[in-house]
C-alpha cells in the first residue's frame, strides 16, 4: 500500500517535522505502508534517507502518458518493475492521500490555491482513493470561489481534522456539521527533539526564532515587527539574558535575522540548523523562546519551554489558548513598555514555574489527543 503525503517538505522545517511525524506514526502502529511524496519537495538524498518513495509525474502531459502506459497490459509488468527499481509510484498505485499543509486554505493564500486541490480531491475521490486531512488551521473563508472549493474538499475527503476551535468555526460555517470534522492538536509535538553535538547548555539563553511571513503577511510591513524584535533583544540584554537568533526555516529568515543584527551594538549569535529533530532539541533547552514560527513555537511550547509569540494569522491566538497562556501573545502594535512587561512577566521566577506546570499539563493531554487521532486515522488505512 501506498500512501502520497500532500503539503510535506524539506524546504520547510514544519513541513518537514509533520513529514517525519506521519512516518513514525505509520511506523509505531506497525502499518503495512509506504510513503510517497512529490520530488519537489526535497532532493533525493533526504527522500533516500527516510526511505521514500516518489510520485512518477503527477501533474500535466506527462501523467497522462504514465496513465496510458499503466493502462496498456502489454508493458504493464515491465513499467511496474521499472517503477519499483527507481522508487517510482504512480497515482493509480496510491491508496490514500493524507493532507499535511498545515494552513492553506484560507483567504489569506487567495482562492487559486483551494480550487485547484478541490478539483484535485474531486478526481482522487472519483478513483476510489482514501483522503485525510491531517490537523491544520483553516479560514477565514469569505470569497464564493473559496466557500464552494472548500465544500468540495470537505465533501470528498474521509477524515478532516481541524487544529482549533476558530477553524472548526469557520469551516462549519461554510460547510455545515458533519461527522467527518474532528478536532486533533498539530501531531508534532510527538516527535522526541535531540541535541546536536555542538550545542552547549545555557540556563540564560532565549532564543528568538523570526519569521519573513510577518513581513510578507502583515499589513503593517517590516519596520512595526522589526521594531519589535529590536525591543525584545534589547530588553533582555538588559535584563542580563543571553539572546540568539535561531533560524527554523527559509533563507528569507536568516536575511531577516542578519538585517536586524546590524541594528544592535553587539552583533546576536545567529545559529543555522538544518535537521527539524536537532532544531526541536535545542528550543527544548533553552530558557525561552520569542518567536513567530508556528512549528517553533509548537516545539518549544510542547516541551515545557516558556515562549512569547507574534503571529500573522488566527492559529497562534489559538495555539496558545490550546496551551493556556494567551496572555503570552504581543503584537507589532504594541509600545515599548507592553512588551517590557510580557518579558519581565516571561522571567519571573515564581511565575515562570506556574507558567511551566501549565504548559507541560497542556502538553500531555494534547500528545493524548494526537494519539487518539492516529488511532483512527489507521483504521482508515486498515479498512483501505
Amino acid at each position: 500500500m501506498y500512501i502520497k503525503i500532500k503539503g510535506a517538505n524539506f524546504h520547510n522545517k514544519g513541513a518537514e517535522l509533520m513529514l517525519l511525524a506521519i512516518k513514525q506514526a505509520i511506523s509505531e502502529f506497525d502499518c503495512n505502508a509506504n510513503i510517497t511524496i512529490n520530488p519537489n519537495a526535497g532532493d533525493y538524498k533526504k527522500r533516500a534517507k527516510l526511505a521514500l518513495y516518489q510520485d512518477f509525474f503527477t501533474e500535466g502531459f506527462s501523467s497522462k502518458m504514465v496513465s496510458v502506459l499503466d493502462s496498456m497490459p502489454f508493458i504493464n509488468k515491465r513499467f511496474e518493475k521499472f517503477k519499483r527499481r527507481f522508487g517510482l509510484v504512480s497515482e493509480k498505485n496510491i491508496t490514500i492521500i493524507f493532507d499535511a499543509s498545515g494552513f492553506a486554505y484560507s483567504d489569506q493564500w487567495g482562492p487559486k490555491h483551494s480550487e485547484k486541490w478541490a478539483k484535485t480531491f474531486e478526481k482522487w475521490k472519483k478513483n476510489g482513493k482514501k483522503i485525510v486531512l491531517l490537523p491544520q488551521a483553516f479560514g477565514p473563508f469569505t470569497s464564493n470561489s473559496i466557500k464552494n472549493s472548500i465544500k468540495a474538499i470537505v465533501q470528498n475527503s474521509d477524515l478532516v481534522y481541524v487544529r482549533d476551535d476558530s477553524s472548526i468555526s469557520h469551516l462549519i460555517k461554510t460547510v455545515g456539521k458533519a461527522e467527518k470534522i474532528k478536532k486533533a492538536p498539530d501531531f508534532t509535538n510527538l516527535v522526541e527533539g535531540k541535541i546536536p553535538d555542538y550545542f552547549h547548555f545555557d540556563p540564560k539563553r532565549v532564543f528568538i526564532v523570526p519569521n519573513y511571513r510577518m513581513i510578507d503577511k502583515n499589513p503593517d510591513g517590516s519596520s512595526s515587527y522589526m521594531k519589535t524584535i529590536i525591543t525584545c533583544v534589547n530588553t533582555l540584554i538588559e535584563k542580563d539574558y543571553n539572546p540568539e537568533f535561531l533560524i527554523h526555516d527559509t533563507k528569507d529568515d536568516l536575511g531577516l535575522a542578519k538585517q536586524l543584527n546590524s541594528c544592535f551594538k553587539k552583533e546576536i549569535p545567529i545559529i543555522q540548523e538544518f535537521d527539524p529533530i536537532l532544531i526541536k532539541g535545542m528550543l527544548g533547552n533553552c530558557y525561552a523562546v520569542i518567536g513567530s514560527r508556528f512549528h517553533g513555537l509548537i516545539s518549544a511550547l510542547s516541551q515545557g519551554v516558556p515562549c512569547l509569540a507574534m503571529g500573522w494569522s488566527h492559529k497562534y491566538d489559538m495555539l496558545f489558548q490550546e496551551y493556556q497562556c494567551p496572555e503570552y501573545l504581543i503584537t507589532v502594535n504594541n509600545t515599548e513598555q507592553e512588551i517590557e512587561k510580557k518579558i519581565a512577566l516571561l522571567c519571573d521566577e515564581k511565575n515562570r514555574e506556574l507558567l511551566k506546570k501549565r504548559l507541560n499539563d497542556s502538553s500531555e493531554f494534547q500528545k493524548e489527543e494526537a494519539i487518539k487521532m492516529w488511532r483512527d486515522i489507521i483504521k482508515v488505512i486498515e479498512q483501505a
